[in-house]
């Protein structure tokens, strides 16, 4: 019976209409009511089990029988989840199936009358057998679309260009030849009709520029190194090609899908279209709309694209991606048809195409990542191979990093390569010259010969046991991962080998083994941490780092690290391990001399024995054992714990004294421990008191003094425990410059003129946006006394333009003062500056470093910024220099707090008038003003009162720090990306320092990185003295 079937991915069940199931055994089942969408309800008459066909493929489901269906037949979640089906609703189709999968469309498509099938089965080339050539031409049928030109770019994902600072650009193309412009112009035209470009009226440009292709025609590209220059990293890598290479298992048909211009199947986004603007040779000026070649982040989005959303869940399991190159790889031709049915699959529901001509599909060997891949292993490419023997002898440096470049693609295929290429990677250190040597030569020919017959590598079977086998000399180590095949042959996974440093090379011959042991596990960690593997090497090393009984953090770290893994020792005596074939393509009867530096003892010789050591565990004594061992050294404890065996050997006759002490104390696992709140503790001995705060302070990432003390009283317990953890986290010098501590501030200490323009201040603001005038910055002038304020802007904040402007508009207006305060400014510390300060008979004082609250005139710089952001809220930022005279009229009539009185009426004596007040002002009034003498007077004394209230009172010097006395200094760190380096991250106190003496002022000289530095009090804090 053939019947229409409803897919509805809301119902919770499979239902089937009453009147189909006439002739069918109906079940009783509990469910009795179904409610409906629209809030209906149906009856269920009970349950039957039915085979279907669905586009040939037979099925068993279960379905409800409802009363009043209207549709005949329901496939629901059952059905869909039980199927492993996904719904693609463009296409209007469903795939499913969990072993074999099938497709088939609820709304048949139309007949492929305007692009038939034949032209792309034609373009796409096979290798199947006759047996399946059948079922893959049925395959590409059912993803025609997967194989043609794609008429818009997928919905999965965009690209977002994220600028790490707003700077426009606007680059002039490149010149070009007339040829280049019609190539230019004629690939334009083609990309605005595919729609990857579209006008634009963007601010950047960046040139186009024309790359030779590997056939010899013009690629179009665009340079956008600007535009990568001020754009964010983006933080997804791509997989490591090697690694890559090795998830392929055991497979053995493998094809490969090439995406047709893959980055163009990817949008942009439309806020970072006009990044990517470009003009053509004709003037026109364009912008992509999908994303170009080229661009910082383009790998890593698509990348992500491809790894978490079209093909996730089937990376590693029968694919790999890297970038727009898929491989799919199969044990049997029928699992691989279904492998790419399900790859197809995802690209046809993610609206990507490949392009049919680059693809290679069934075959045996393929071509990937620059890599042969066949069912035996992987091998490099001959062409790679090729421009190794056929490259000269290297001139340069960077003929040389050009070969090298070459031979560290191939590295992994070599044993040793690190030692072998150890002269030629010493002539590329800056700090030598340019020698090539006999012994250069030698490692130059010898890299060639040996790159004449690479190792084939094999790759990795999981089912089998892994061998690592190490090796040391004195210039470096070499390790081999393998495993062992039928007959005992060996598959090669992997060679890898590293110079050691110096440092490394003057270790004992002892040590560099067990740090080709520790260097080589760490390497090869994700195939020997999850399951037993064998370590061959000289177990000698290994016996020697068990014995050794040495305190080195080194040695420690190397027996820690080997416990985490399981392995079985199997000595590999170097003096008797030969060169095997698999490792150098000897043939088997010639054996390697016994002094040659070569792979000699990378793989045991082959009547090596069968018996097998246990797996090795490092002893290292755990701090339990080493509390231990120290209780047995301290008198007070080893008398506590005497009375107790003696107690408990003597039952008898105990006083109220013993019995108490029994309850208090106990010795277990000759370990004495003492009772606190219900809870045994053990007893710390005084010399292990240091190191094990060492450990739950330092080494636990420098909790606090309650953290601390918290954690240390769950298990442990000595005399004074809170006070020891207290005294040792104060004296913890990380702590006292990393973290946040409190800090007394010093009273202000106001330099306090007695009569106006005696002491001036002057401070720089800016820069600001250029006016139009060409001003960039604000020179504020400050009398200390009556707070009248001046402030012009300048072009440049150098020392003659403010010497200059002082002369002009200041010292000849108002007279020359006795003092100058300012900042440690560039422009206040140079010799013209000095010298001018002479000239002028003025003292020069400054304020501390860093500490720009000792500066009266950051006042009034924080009221001009006010004014400008008042007067600029709905102008032009570039007209702030017009507005500064209405700011200073404003804040030359406003009453100061410290004064009690305007600066207009300090100077002058009389009100300062706004327009239309000149006919307010009385006659009487102003024959009652004060006189000079009074008013200044009257000023004075506000000023002190304000101080007094402001300071708390504090009419005494305040000398906190003495002369020779250690202290913190805070530090002001700059981040420096160039260096990698972060203020966030930085040490806010540095020290200890010695302070040399008092500089007036709440400041001090300290003696900081051989200079003296006058610092603030805020910011010193002293070297707490060490407890009692």
């Amino acid at each position: 019976m053939y019947i229409e079937a409803l897919i509805d991915t809301g119902a919770s069940h499979n239902f089937i209409s009453a009147q189909l199931t006439e002739d069918c055994s109906v079940a009783s089942s509990s469910l009795r009511i179904a409610n409906l969408a629209n809030g209906k309800s149906m009856r269920i008459l009970g349950k039957v089990r039915i085979t279907i066909q669905i586009g040939g493929c037979q099925q068993e489901v279960e379905a409800f029988v409802a009363e009043g269906l209207q549709e005949r037949f329901i496939l629901g979640v059952p059905w869909l989840r039980g199927s492993n089906a996904t719904c693609d609703f463009e296409r209007m189709c469903v795939h499913f199936g969990t072993d074999t999968r099938h497709t088939v469309y609820w709304i048949r498509p139309k007949s492929p009358t305007t692009t038939p099938a034949a032209p792309v089965e034609k373009l796409v080339t096979h290798n199947f057998p006759p047996k399946y050539q059948t079922q893959f031409q049925k395959l590409v049928d059912d993803f025609q679309e997967v194989f043609k030109k794609p008429t818009s770019p997928t919905k999965t994902a965009r690209h977002v260009i994220r600028l790490t600072k707003n700077e426009h650009f606007c680059l002039p193309p490149y010149r070009y030849s007339e040829e280049k412009k019609r190539l230019i112009q004629a690939q334009v035209e083609e990309m605005l009709t595919d729609k990857i470009i579209e006008p634009s009226q963007s601010h950047y440009n960046s040139p186009v520029v024309m790359v030779n292709k590997k056939s010899g025609d013009l690629r179009f590209c665009v340079d956008f190194r600007r535009l990568n220059n001020i754009t964010h990293d983006e933080v997804s890598p791509l997989p490591a090609i090697h690694e890559t290479l090795k998830a392929i298992g055991k497979s053995t048909i493998f094809s490969t899908i090439d995406l047709k211009s893959g980055y163009w199947q990817i949008p942009m986004d439309p806020e970072s279209r006009p990044l990517t603007a470009f003009t053509a040779p004709d003037g026109g000026k364009f912008q992509f709309c999908v994303m170009p070649f080229g661009l910082k982040g383009a790998p890593a989005t698509f990348q992500r694209t491809m790894g978490q959303e079209v093909l996730t869940g089937y990376l590693r399991r029968f694919c790999l991606v890297y970038l727009d190159d898929i491989i799919v790889f199969s044990s049997s031709w029928e699992e691989h048809i279904q492998h790419l049915r399900r790859v197809f699959e995802r690209l046809q529901q993610h609206n990507l195409a490949c392009a049919p001509e680059k693809c290679v599909f069934g075959s045996r060997t393929i071509t990937y990542l620059g890599h042969c891949i066949s069912a035996e292993g992987n091998s490099p490419l001959p062409s790679h191979l090729g421009k190794i023997s056929e490259a000269p002898v290297p001139t340069t440096c960077k003929e040389l990093k050009k070969f090298l470049g070459l031979c560290n693609w191939l590295r992994e295929y070599l044993p040793r390569f690190a030692e072998i290429s150890a002269p030629l990677t010493d002539l590329l250190s800056p700090r030598k010259k340019w020698n090539w040597t006999l012994v250069c030569q030698q490692a130059f020919e010898q890299i060639k010969s040996l790159m004449q017959q690479p190792l084939r590598l094999h790759r990795p079977d999981f089912n089998k046991t892994f061998i690592l086998q190490t090796d040391a000399s004195k210039q470096g180590a070499a390790a081999v991962l393998y495993q062992e095949g039928p007959e005992g042959t060996k598959h090669i996974i992997s060679y890898a080998s590293t110079r050691f440093n110096p440092t490394e090379q003057a270790y004992h011959s002892n040590e560099q083994e067990c740090l080709a042991i520790v260097w080589a596990i760490k390497k090869y960690r994700p195939y020997l941490e999850d399951k037993r593997f064998i370590l061959r090497t000289d177990n000698r090393t290994i016996t020697w780092l068990q014995n050794m009984k040495d305190a080195r953090a080194k040695l420690t770290r190397w027996a820690l690290l080997l416990q985490e893994f399981t392995f079985t020792l199997e000595h590999c005596p170097g003096a008797t391990n030969h060169l095997p074939d698999a490792l150098s393509r000897l043939p088997a009867e010639e054996l390697v001399p016994s002094d040659s530096d070569d792979v000699t003892r990378l793989l045991p010789p082959c009547n090596r024995s069968s018996a097998t050591p246990e797996i090795f565990q490092v002893q290292v004594e755990t701090l339990r054992e080493e509390i231990r061992r120290k209780q047995l050294t301290d008198p007070a404890i080893m008398q506590l714990c005497q009375r107790y065996n003696f107690l408990k050997e003597n039952p008898v006759g105990h006083t109220e004294e013993d019995v108490t002490f029994l309850r208090r104390y106990r010795v277990s696992d000759n370990i004495l421990w003492e009772k606190e709140t219900n809870v045994w503790l053990i007893v710390i001995p005084t010399s292990f008191q240091p190191q094990l705060l060492q450990k739950y302070h330092d080494e636990a990432g420098h909790p606090g003094i309650q953290e601390t003390t918290r954690r240390m009283s769950l298990f442990y317990k000595w005399e004074n425990m809170k006070g020891n953890i207290s005294n040792y986290i104060r004296q913890c010098r990380i702590c006292q410059c990393s973290k946040k501590q409190r800090i007394t501030r010093a009273p202000l200490r106001p330099r306090q003129p007695d009569k106006p323009w005696d002491t001036i201040a002057l401070d720089l603001m800016g820069p600001y946006p250029r006016t139009s005038r060409g001003r960039k910055f604000i020179l504020v002038v400050t009398d200390l006394f009556s707070r009248w304020v001046e402030a012009f802007p300048i072009s440049a904040a150098t020392t003659a333009v403010v010497t200059r402007l002082l002369e002009q508009e200041v010292l000849n207006r108002y007279g020359y003062p006795r003092a100058i305060l300012t900042d440690n400014g560039s422009q206040f510390t140079s010799r013209n500056w000095k010298a001018a300060c002479v000239k002028w008979k003025a003292q020069h004082w400054t304020t501390a470093i860093y500490h720009p609250r000792a500066n009266p005139t950051e006042r009034r710089n924080q009221e001009i910024k006010t004014g400008l952001r008042i007067y600029l809220q709905q102008g032009d930022h570039r007209t702030w220099d017009t507005h500064l005279p209405k700011i200073l009229f404003d804040q030359r009539g406003r009453r100061n707090a410290a004064t009690g009185t305007t600066p207009y009426y300090a100077l002058f004596g009389r009100t300062l008038l706004r327009p239309g007040e000149w006919d307010n002002s009385n006659d009487e009034d102003v024959a009652n003003l004060p006189t000079y003498q009074e008013r200044t007077d009257d000023i004075r004394r506000h000023q002190q009162a304000y101080q007094n209230q402001r300071a708390g009172a504090a009419t005494r010097d305040i000398h906190p720090y003495e002369h020779g006395q250690q202290v913190y200094c805070r530090e002001q760190p700059l981040s420096n990306a160039e260096n990698h380096f972060h203020a966030g991250f930085a040490p806010r106190w540095s020290g200890p320092h010695i302070v040399q003496g008092y500089a007036g002022g709440n400041t001090y000289w300290v003696q900081k990185d051989n200079r003296l530095v006058k610092i603030h009090h805020d910011h010193l804090r002293p070297v707490p003295a060490p407890g009692i």
